[in-house]
């Protein structure tokens, strides 16, 4: 039977003791969360000439965002409407409830055959068990079964990470694959590209990383590069370098789209080549932090 007591996002089920689920209703649960992490993976841009509900998905300035002011007209964009949040953030709101509403760990799983038989609740499984998304590691795994255990849903993140969940499902006693990991901390800070001498920005040019340690340099700068020259153009500080060169290609928006030659080294020098003359370089690229 479903439970008397619902979630207020979700309305997934939360029981009592005296209450008996069902499988059909770890489906519907399933269902439920299926689709909400769906809307919010597939979000689309903020719409002015939209309507929105409660619950609802969008994307604003690369951001998504959850409404929890129902728009019922059209509106420009009203922050005081939307939460900023991310797909694993949706997932950490429902995990309590995936897990039974347990507090403590229930037991130790040491095999998969162990982690398959079990009911739901919270369980640290061992470095030892094969079938986890990575060997080595210790896991909490919050598990969500049906009487049958023919329907499972699965979150696990690695003990010793603070970031970072995977999923797996089982429906009707097929198992499928493991996805993630679904980042749970907050978009990365951006800091401003330091220029080198005669280059200006065209439009903010930036550098981050993300708590797995991925780097991110955006840039559109204009400044005079000669023909057959290489350029540094920017350095990036210690701790956003590349522990090899990064090699890429970049390109002139003001030099009809000529291309150019881009690479990072691991001392953080952003440096350009160009056979030909221009006036401007822009750029994007996306490495491990090494140094």
């Amino acid at each position: 039977m479903g439970s008397a007591n619902k979630t207020a996002n979700y309305g997934l089920n939360q029981w009592q003791p005296n209450e008996y689920p069902k499988m059909e209703d770890f489906n519907r649960d399933n269902a439920a969360i299926d689709a909400a992490l769906t809307a919010a993976r597939s979000a689309e841009e903020y719409n002015p000439a939209g309507t929105y509900a409660v619950g609802d998905y969008c994307t604003h300035g690369g951001k998504l965002y959850r409404c929890t002011t129902a728009i019922p007209a059209a509106e420009a964009w009203t922050a005081g409407h939307w939460t900023e949040t991310m797909v694993a953030g949706e997932l950490l709101a429902m995990i309590a409830t995936l897990a039974g509403k347990a507090d403590n760990v229930t037991s130790t799983i040491l095999s998969w055959d162990d982690l398959m038989a079990a009911k739901s609740g919270v369980y640290l499984v061992s470095s030892t068990v094969t079938g986890m998304p990575a060997t080595g590691a210790w896991w909490h795994v919050w598990l969500l079964t049906d009487s049958g255990s023919q329907n499972k849903t699965i979150i696990a993140r690695k003990v010793s990470a603070e970031n970072g969940l995977w999923t797996l499902c089982m429906v009707n006693g097929a198992l499928g694959e493991w996805s993630g990991p679904y980042a749970t901390a907050t978009p990365p800070t951006e800091y401003d590209l330091p220029l080198a001498s005669g280059f200006t920005n065209v439009e903010p040019s930036k550098y981050s990383k993300d708590q797995f340690g991925r780097c991110l340099v955006d840039f559109i700068i204009s400044g005079t590069i000669a023909a057959d020259t290489i350029v540094v153009v920017g350095t990036l500080p210690s701790g956003y370098r590349p522990a090899k060169t990064m090699h890429t290609v970049g390109y002139s928006y003001a030099d009809g789209g000529a291309t150019m030659e881009l690479w990072i080294t691991a001392n953080g020098e952003i440096t350009v080549y160009s056979p030909s003359a221009i006036s401007s370089a822009a750029g994007q690229v996306s490495f491990v932090a090494g140094n």
